[in-house]
């Protein structure tokens, strides 16, 4: 292939060689955490002077005292925290609040495997949204459910922390998925899924036809590296694999 077509592919479409499991950011998620924290002495003899050593809900206390309260926990976690849910414990001698933590919201899926012979393709259809805290570290990662959460724009979603699902790991996909198989024989079997803004793609093909803008006079030939591999289309191109018509809309 020539360095000039070469070229125009890498900018048409980029591919990801096989593995395992692929993955798509799709937006963010706010998780508000209760969070515990050890009160300094310094801080924490504000509230035993004010009460004598007697417990008291925070709203008791001076504003004064509940402004060097916000001072501290900005400092120290920074929070600009509301203390309506905060909750001293006396025995402690902490504070509990709550705690925003922004994540990535990613999109998963398994990518599959053929059989020895090719006759048949299967793959795993696993929980699609995830929680990411590491994205370098995929054990991290936790299922969740976005019908918990709340959101105003489909792109960041505020969920409670019951809204993980710790019965469902990366690890352990087979646990919570449903294996679905299907015949491959056919020497142009092509599946495509949609995966965010990407398509995954599981062939027996080992070329394909990228059509730029839709121009069916405009057309390239495309060696295909891989058996299963996730494809990102430009918005205006299409390709053709095997028996099938990838295209963004």
């Amino acid at each position: 292939m020539s360095p000039t077509v070469l070229g125009f592919l890498l900018s048409a479409f980029v591919l990801t060689s096989s593995t395992q499991i692929f993955s798509e950011d799709v937006g963010k998620i706010i998780i508000v955490q209760n969070t515990c924290s050890v009160v300094p002495h310094r801080v924490w003899k504000r509230f035993t002077e004010e009460s004598s050593t007697t417990p008291k809900s925070l709203n008791q206390y001076s504003p004064e005292t509940i402004k060097f309260l916000q001072t501290w926990i900005h400092t120290a976690h920074g929070v600009e925290s509301r203390l309506e849910n905060a909750l001293l414990k006396w025995d402690e001698k902490s504070i509990c609040f709550d705690r925003p933590s922004t994540i990535t919201l990613k999109k998963v899926a398994h990518g599959g495997d053929f059989s020895n012979d090719m006759s048949k393709f299967s793959y795993l259809e696993v929980p699609e949204h995830w929680a990411a805290p590491n994205e370098d570290d995929m054990e991290t990662w936790k299922n969740i459910k976005l019908e918990e959460c709340s959101t105003t724009n489909d792109a960041i979603y505020r969920c409670p922390e019951t809204a993980f699902k710790t019965s469902c790991s990366i690890k352990d996909l087979a646990k919570c998925s449903e294996r679905i198989e299907m015949d491959s024989s056919d020497q142009f079997f092509a599946f495509v899924r949609r995966l965010g803004s990407s398509h995954l793609v599981a062939t027996r093909a080992r070329r394909g036809t990228i059509i730029r803008s839709g121009n069916i006079f405009d057309i390239k030939p495309v060696d295909l590296p891989e058996r299963i591999f996730k494809l990102t289309l430009a918005d205006t191109d299409m390709m053709s694999i095997g028996t099938a018509l990838v295209k963004n809309q």
